[in-house]
């Protein structure tokens, strides 16, 4: 992969799939590939630092400054979401949650600021290359309703370890059932990964793909092999992403048809007062306010700092008698409201709830599909009442368990 960096691979992405770390930055072996995904949005993006490089010129002073890159960094993709698939950047942004009823997951933005991300290692398959992604900790999550188009959501944040998959020379195998390999240098790989062996004289039976399981920090057997002779030290062991795991059933999220918009007074029930063809788009961002933390001369995140989520709903309405009440009446007089935007399709369904007051004055009106649109938008403010939160989202009947 010299001289391939993480940008110019990204519209060569072919799949990205996931495993959820119990560990921070602890590499594991995906579990479930991310459907959804738009692949030229996707961006893996290391760290640079200046690094002064001598020039042979008589002179004292650095000649030039060059940019390398550090193993953490910046991560974001482009999801067209879906019932099923909207789990991964709920539970990204706001933590897990361990489902009710099997089907049922309901997750609320933290009141404090102790929490627990889900953080994952992203493997990514390209057509020229592989590689993975450690540590990817979920700090912003924006999704959006637009006329004509299915919910979509942008998902980013931060990574500790950005790992390209190169070829690692091979010290010996042994002829054995499964057979062992030991590599010369450390191969990084985790249980259940794949490798491609080429090149290895003697024991042969060795040369091609397969699952591995991990035995040292430079040895692995290759699961279901049987070696025909003692390997030497020839040949080339090239990690690869887990082998892909199956394509899932998802369905889109539609916003025509399927979302609908209900707005309450805070304090009250929200999803209680419909507002029926007003919404013409919108969208809701959150930040959980995590960011990575470098001491001294570490490469990579070594640890995260946490603050209150900053949350901010912006709508685009028609400009009816409905929404002019609420904005003479509600709105302008700094009171807070409950909104939901729920899109339900047969026995699923995505809803969220957010509480949340006008942060500045609405933009111009201006035409918008034949009719009078105007553009407001509200911060995420607590809510006393029986909704007790300023953001939740439930997903109901979607999948019992999260890949």
């Amino acid at each position: 992969m010299a001289g391939v960096t993480p940008t110019t691979l990204a519209a060569r992405l072919q799949r990205i799939q996931s495993g959820q770390e119990t560990t921070w930055g602890t590499q594991v072996a995906a579990t479930a590939k991310w459907m959804g995904i738009v692949p030229i949005t996707a961006a893996f993006t290391p760290v640079y630092k200046n690094v002064f490089v001598d020039e042979d010129r008589g002179s004292f002073a650095p000649a030039f400054t060059v940019y390398q890159p550090e193993l953490g960094g910046a991560w974001s993709v482009g999801w067209e979401a879906t019932f099923e698939d909207i789990l991964f950047a709920l539970s990204g942004v706001m933590g897990p949650v361990t489902p009710t009823g099997s089907y049922t997951w309901t997750f609320a933005a933290p009141l404090t600021t102790a929490w627990t991300p889900q953080s994952y290692t992203l493997e990514l398959a390209y057509d020229i290359a592989a590689a993975a992604a450690t540590g990817c900790l979920t700090q912003k999550v924006s999704i959006k309703f637009q006329p004509k188009k299915n919910w979509s959501i942008t998902q980013s944040g931060i990574f500790q370890q950005y790992l390209p998959y190169t070829a690692i020379a091979i010290d010996s195998s042994t002829n054995a059932n499964p057979i062992a390999v030991t590599t010369h240098t450390a191969h990084g790989m985790v249980n259940g990964q794949t490798v491609v062996i080429a090149n290895h004289a003697t024991n042969t039976a060795a040369n091609g793909t397969w699952t591995i399981t991990k035995t040292g920090a430079s040895t692995f057997t290759l699961n279901g092999s049987t070696g025909n002779g003692v390997g030497s030290n020839t040949g080339t062991a090239t990690p690869s992403i887990t082998a892909a795991p199956a394509d899932r059933t998802v369905e889109n999220i539609l916003f025509a048809g399927e979302t609908a918009l209900a707005i309450d007074a805070a304090g009250g029930t929200v999803g209680t007062t419909s507002a029926p063809n007003t919404m013409v788009s919108g969208q809701l961002d959150i930040d959980n306010q995590i960011t990575g933390a470098y001491t001294g001369d570490q490469k990579y995140p070594v640890a995260f700092a946490q603050d209150k989520f900053k949350v901010q709903l912006t709508l685009k309405f028609l400009w009816n008698a409905q929404m002019k009440a609420l904005y003479d009446s509600t709105w302008t007089a700094g009171k807070a409201s409950l909104f939901q935007i729920k899109a339900t399709s047969g026995a699923k369904s995505v809803e969220l709830d957010f509480s949340g007051a006008l942060s500045a004055d609405p933009a111009n009106y201006q035409p918008e599909y034949g009719a009078i649109a105007q553009e407001l938008k509200f911060d995420g403010i607590l809510d006393t009442g029986s909704f007790a939160n300023y953001l939740k989202a439930i997903a109901i009947n979607t999948v019992a368990t999260l890949p």
